[in-house]
């Protein structure tokens, strides 16, 4: 009976490894690549942090890319391909960073992307499977966004996950 139940413990030990380690916990760009439709360097990001946990998972993750000029040469041919990708604009600046109405005070980048003026950027709502901010007043959100600069040869992706 023992042994039954160290074997049963053990599955279920090794169950809930596997279970754990997918794809919300790399830190590289490739999980992102499906989302936003562009290059994304197959390397470690150069800063990464991740707050999801608890078991629903529920919690934000962020990494920064410093390009270098090949991979910024990649990124910026994909955006102009990519009509998902947008330039920031006053209205979608009040909507990343904070002051469009209905909106997170910290706008959805929640205050962990630095402000970027000139640049470009891309938002997929994972709930509705559309590239455009979530609705506001949803009861949870569930989105990734990137913003791009690049004069400063910056990318920034940002999820949340309620």
């Amino acid at each position: 009976m023992k042994r039954k139940i160290l074997v049963l413990s053990l599955v279920l030990l090794f169950l809930v490894t596997v279970v754990s380690c997918n794809d919300a916990t790399q830190s590289d760009g490739k999980m992102y690549t499906k989302y936003l439709d562009v290059y994304f360097p197959s390397r470690q990001a150069d800063y990464y942090e991740d707050t999801h946990g608890g078991m629903v998972g529920d919690g934000d993750i962020f990494m920064s890319f410093l390009l270098n000029e090949k991979e910024v040469e990649k990124l910026k041919a994909d955006i102009e391909e990519n009509s998902n990708w947008k330039t920031i604009d006053e209205e979608a600046w009040a909507y990343l960073y904070g002051g469009a109405e209905g909106v997170y005070t910290e706008g959805y980048l929640q205050g962990w992307v630095p402000e970027i003026k000139s640049g470009y950027f891309c938002i997929y709502d994972k709930q509705m499977e559309s590239f455009s901010f979530p609705k506001t007043g949803s009861y949870s959100y569930n989105y990734i966004a990137a913003v791009c600069s690049i004069e400063d040869k910056v990318i920034y992706i940002y999820g949340m996950d309620t």
